[in-house]
């Protein structure tokens, strides 16, 4: 599968009618994704002064349209002792999004199911930031600063 590839659009009897991609790499796409949450909850530092560095792995990112357009984030993230390596904590986390049925000849499902995939995107990576037991782990400090 290319490194830009979400899914694909099929008819009912399964042809290929049109392909979702993204503009960079779907790794770069979850990175920046982190990068945005971070900052926006002011855990990011920069990479000299992080107490934690968040790894992880994508395991699934696509959307599909059968019926209903689709879209879904699977991701494994692991949190890392920046000094030590030791690993603090890792969880597989989840998002997906849905829309009502689409009408073919509508126009192109395209940009809704781009939609749907980056809020899948978000609410998987929101639901790994916001994790309890994750913040219980690493800080018992309101406010757990010092994410790269």
């Amino acid at each position: 599968m290319e490194p830009t590839s979400l899914g694909t659009v099929r008819t009912q009897i399964g042809t290929p009618v049109e392909y979702v991609q993204t503009r960079i790499p779907v790794d770069e796409v979850v990175t920046h994704a982190f990068a945005h949450a971070l900052d926006a909850r002011g855990m990011l530092t920069s990479p000299g002064n992080a107490r934690y560095i968040i790894t992880g792995e994508v395991l699934d990112l696509y959307c599909q349209l059968l019926v209903r357009p689709y879209g879904y984030a699977r991701l494994r993230v692991s949190v890392v002792a920046a000094g030590s390596g030791e690993v603090l904590h890792s969880r597989v986390h989840t998002g997906e999004r849905q829309s009502t049925a689409f009408i073919p000849g509508s126009g192109s499902p395209v940009p809704l199911l781009n939609g749907l995939t980056s809020g899948a995107l978000q609410d998987a990576v929101d639901r790994s930031l916001d994790d309890p037991e994750m913040r219980s782990r690493l800080s018992p400090a309101p406010g757990m600063s010092g994410m790269q």
